[in-house]
């Protein structure tokens, strides 16, 4: 039985698994990209960038401008609540 990964299964101070982040280069086929894994299992997101800086991001085959995706994510990272996430 082979030892168990050591990158895997490292907790974070508020209890939840560290995401692992890679950077891979960008080849003759492929844009560079970033490939984030889930902390516990296998479990990944591959987020390509546009390698002359366009403004071009495609997160999970989705492709937008950083304006679009910033539009979008932005709200859930705000610390602040605002009206929509109260109950």
């Amino acid at each position: 039985m082979s030892a168990p990964n050591q990158k895997r299964f490292q907790r974070r101070a508020d209890g939840y698994s560290a995401l692992r982040v890679y950077h891979r280069k960008g080849t003759a086929r492929k844009s560079p990209r970033l490939l984030i894994k889930c902390g516990d299992c296998d479990n990944a997101l591959e987020i390509y960038h546009d390698p002359e800086n366009s403004g071009d991001i495609e997160i999970g085959g989705v492709l937008g401008s950083v304006g679009n995706w910033r539009e979008i994510l932005l709200p859930f990272l705000d610390p602040k609540p605002n009206a929509r996430r109260r109950g």
